[in-house]
């Protein structure tokens, strides 16, 4: 799974710049996932993902993302590693029918934002219903904790099957993000493809695009790596 993608979507927009309502579920659709959020994207403690981006970050670097369970149940941390330095931390909640962002926190930017109420990330079980909800986010300095802003986001999600790609089937998922901070608009659109029981396997977004290369979940290699750890050294 890999959450910057749609976090330097955001933040590109944001950095340029200086209550809520329930998730809505539009209409009666087809299920496209019937399982777990669990088994649709797992997120065991150790799991670990390797990742190719390519855009606003150098060309064909490679990133290990972490996935560390905290101590309340259903939370867990998603830390992005280049080398041995965390440079961005996505914390989500597990609450048996979605993963939610709770909070998004991006080091080398020394930004971050915490939504008012999770943003969702997937729902499981999955269907192609368009869903949309409101919510605040505050937006932040990491580094001390600094409020840089306050506004309102409004999210929209659509899942559509996607055909079959190098880790199975695959389904693709588009969100959009539409900030409202003062009198100033700032929307972002990110597509993501996830292959169930793997997670997110590519993102396309702009100015950032992701790849998984390959991973180690709940003890089991997927993917070409030889050694999923040597990644992290």
């Amino acid at each position: 799974m890999n959450y910057l993608t749609r976090s330097i979507v955001l933040l590109t927009a944001v950095a340029t710049s200086a209550a809520c309502s329930a998730v809505r579920p539009q209409r009666t659709a087809e299920v496209l996932f019937r399982g777990t959020p669990q088994e649709l994207v797992p997120h065991s403690d150790g799991d670990e993902y390797i990742i190719s981006l390519s855009g606003a970050l150098p060309p064909r670097e490679v990133y290990v993302q972490r996935i560390e369970r905290t101590e309340t149940p259903g939370e867990f941390v998603a830390s992005l590693y280049r080398g041995e330095e965390v440079i961005a931390e996505f914390h989500l909640v597990d609450d048996g029918k979605s993963l939610r962002y709770t909070r998004e926190v991006l080091f080398e930017q020394n930004v971050a934002f915490l939504y008012a109420e999770p943003l969702p990330y997937i729902y499981a079980p999955l269907d192609d219903a368009p869903r949309s909800m409101q919510t605040t986010v505050d937006v932040y300095r990491p580094s001390d904790g600094q409020p840089l802003a306050r506004g309102t986001i409004d999210f929209s999600f659509q899942a559509r099957r996607a055909g079959t790609g190098s880790f199975g089937e695959e389904l693709e998922i588009r969100q959009q993000r539409r900030v409202r901070i003062g009198e100033q608009t700032i929307s972002s659109e990110t597509v993501m493809f996830l292959s169930p029981g793997v997670g997110e396997v590519r993102t396309k977004g702009d100015p950032i695009e992701s790849r998984l290369v390959c991973a180690r979940i709940a003890g089991r290699s997927i993917g070409d790596c030889p050694a999923v750890a040597s990644f992290a050294k």
